[in-house]
């Protein structure tokens, strides 16, 4: 066949959009492509080949064949970008981290938030002692920038609904495809005031108790929503303490103080000790008696002032012991304060004249016993210092 009998070239017209886009910027399914359109049908022409001159029907097929395979790059292209965008979706983190507070997977939760610098964020750190949002609902999105939206969550924390947000953010990733990832989440800072205890319980983790006034340190630790419990263990003389903090993701909750219960019995113990001591005293022949001669102090909570120079003979007689209260200071230190005196007699001679014989006169008087003083732990048992 001459070169002036070869049948024209049929052409196709390319859609306009090879892949059309959201209203959020990013690849969706692509489009059927619109019906192919052919060229009409004309008469052969004869064209005369000159040497050194390339064949136009030879041209337009390799200008088919170059437009054929751009057509399959763009199409490949489009369907990396469309499965990249359709598996990342920005709600697919959201659903992910409120899976793992659900199922209180603290590993999960490391994963999903990159939080692993976070004490709670850690296998332990929800497993226990953590209740999770009820009834998670993401009602919508919003835009907040080119590469950011803020997913709209409702869910239930003891009965009471929240809606709140949480931020996405987009990063690309390779050539064409790109991660959405959570860049801030719902949750709030959590600190306990432990009183009496210098560590405590929260949720899964043990962490330092923070002081009253302490505005940052190591007893604030970041958490999602929920309800947390914190705990004390008991000791010599306090009960088991326990608190529970809500974090709706709004706001920060309010610190946690953990109550610090006298333990039943302690006061009985504080007073056998104060009345051993008393007893003690009592059984001292002196105006001013003393458990230990050697101390340089007075150690008994009662003694007798004379105005005469000579006396002999002292004896106490103990009348009635004091009744006492333990306060728990702000300090946390466990105070002893007496709420009704005791009292104790005393007796002894006295006389003015220097040499015998000498002439002696008895006295009778009484005193009132009152205690003060704190009570301590020494190797886990309750001790009163007077």
């Amino acid at each position: 066949m001459n070169a002036g009998d070869r049948p024209a070239v049929q052409h196709e017209h390319l859609p306009s959009v090879l892949v059309p886009y959201e209203a959020l910027e990013y690849p969706a399914t692509r489009s059927s492509a619109p019906p192919t359109l052919r060229a009409p049908q004309r008469a052969p022409v004869h064209v005369a080949v000159q040497p050194g001159h390339i064949d136009p029907p030879t041209r337009r097929r390799g200008y088919v064949f170059l437009a054929a395979i751009v057509v399959v790059a763009v199409t490949i292209s489009a369907i990396v970008l469309t499965r990249t965008s359709d598996s990342q979706e920005p709600e697919r983190q959201v659903r992910e981290m409120f899976a793992a507070l659900t199922a209180r997977d603290g590993e999960r939760l490391a994963q999903v938030l990159a939080c692993t610098s976070i004490p709670l964020c850690t296998a332990q750190g929800i497993a226990t002692g953590y209740d999770p949002p009820q009834d998670v609902l993401l009602t919508g999105r919003q835009r907040d920038g080119n590469d950011r939206l803020q997913v709209l969550v409702r869910y239930r924390i003891e009965g009471v609904t929240y809606d709140t947000a949480v931020q996405v953010t987009r990063y690309r990733t390779g050539m064409f495809g790109h991660q959405w990832r959570i860049s801030q989440a719902p949750g709030g800072w959590l600190q306990v005031r432990g009183g009496h205890w210098d560590r405590v319980r929260l949720a899964g983790i043990d962490i330092p108790a923070s002081d009253k006034s302490a505005v940052t340190g190591p007893g604030k630790v970041w958490g999602p929503p929920g309800v947390y419990t914190s705990t004390a263990a008991g000791d010599a003389l306090f009960e088991a303490a326990h608190a529970t903090i809500t974090v709706t993701g709004r706001e920060d909750p309010a610190p946690a103080t953990l109550p610090t219960a006298m333990k039943t019995g302690v006061v009985d113990e504080v007073q056998r000790q104060i009345r051993a001591q008393i007893d003690q005293c009592a059984a001292d022949p002196e105006l001013r008696p003393q458990t230990d001669p050697t101390a340089l102090l007075n150690d008994c909570p009662f003694s007798h002032n004379t105005k005469y120079a000579f006396t002999r003979a002292p004896k106490w007689t103990l009348l009635r012991y004091p009744s006492i209260e333990l306060r728990v200071e702000n300090d946390t230190a466990v105070t002893v304060h007496t709420t009704m005196p005791g009292s104790a007699q005393i007796s002894y001679d006295w006389t003015v004249h220097i040499i015998e014989p000498r002439t002696w006169n008895t006295v009778i008087a009484t005193e009132d016993i009152t205690v003060a003083g704190t009570v301590l732990l020494d190797n886990d048992n309750v001790r009163w210092v007077g």
